[in-house]
């Protein structure tokens, strides 16, 4: 079972990336960092 969007954060990557390893790989790069950043924020002093 995939994650809602997977293959559409795939097909995101290999356009904006092309069809290739190295494609594939800043994809996903790309895709972790946007994730880190929306699931992972500072704890609010309030």
């Amino acid at each position: 079972m995939k994650f809602p969007g997977t293959y559409l954060a795939y097909a995101a990557s290999m356009t904006l990336f092309g069809q290739t390893i190295t494609g594939a790989r800043l994809g996903l790069l790309m895709l972790l960092v946007l994730q880190r950043r929306n699931f992972v924020r500072p704890k609010s002093p309030l």
